[in-house]
């Protein structure tokens, strides 16, 4: 059963924070995104909590993030509906795949952090490599980068959001591929300026919505009795 767009713009709202609150506390255990295998897994055992939390709102940030994508472009009417539904749709791989990054960037280093395994096995195991891996990862990156703009885009074309909303999205994707903590505190504010008009247009929907029906009793008499005797009002 999908949202009413009030809930689903708010939850949509809530999984971005959770998305740029893990994010960034993986920048406070490993600042420098270039730092080799055996660094990050040095890094990880000393910040084994902080990245054990940084994982697991990485995961629920996934779950909150399809449960609002799956009603949100119901806000776009007319010509913004195709963009937004074409930016939902990559959005969302985005998010499936992320699940798949976040065991991968999360769980291998704390997995060979808790088995002290010696350096030259972090090593192989690093440049062995896993295809299916590398091609969520793709899937991510592409649908963390494209999906935010198209969808905010359409949402823009449709006159529900400001055009703010979209560049925005466009910052929040270059700081996260930026290395270092300044870039995770910008993409933060950045998710948050992107998807706050998302959410105020959510709660207009449904007021709007509930103001309709309102009206519609009050013009039939005969509709307002039999929902009144039937208990739906």
């Amino acid at each position: 059963m999908l949202l009413r767009p009030r809930a689903a713009t708010l939850t949509l709202l809530g999984g971005t924070v959770l998305f740029a609150c893990s994010d960034l506390l993986r920048r406070l255990v490993i600042p420098d995104s270039s730092a080799g295998p055996v660094t990050v897994v040095r890094l990880v055992h000393d910040h084994l909590g902080t990245w054990t939390v940084a994982a697991a709102l990485a995961l629920l940030s996934a779950l909150v993030l399809l449960a609002g994508l799956a009603a949100v472009a119901a806000l776009a009417p007319g010509r913004g509906r195709p963009l937004a539904t074409i930016g939902q749709a990559v959005f969302g791989v985005g998010v499936i795949a992320s699940v798949a990054h976040a065991v991968g960037e999360f769980g291998v280093p704390a997995t060979q952090a808790r088995s002290g395994v010696g350096s030259a096995a972090v090593n192989a195991m690093d440049k062995a490599g896993f295809w299916p891996w590398d091609v969520a990862v793709l899937l991510f990156i592409a649908g963390f980068l494209l999906g935010p703009v198209l969808l905010l885009a359409g949402l823009r074309r449709a006159r529900v959001v400001p055009v703010w909303s979209p560049v925005a999205a466009i910052v929040a994707g270059v700081c996260g591929g930026t290395s270092g903590v300044v870039a995770g505190w910008i993409g933060l504010a950045a998710w948050v300026v992107a998807f706050v008009p998302v959410a105020l247009a959510g709660l207009r929907h449904d007021g709007g919505h509930e103001s309709r029906t309102g009206a519609t009793r009050s013009a039939d008499p005969a509709l307002a009795a039999h929902e009144f005797r039937t208990g739906a009002i």
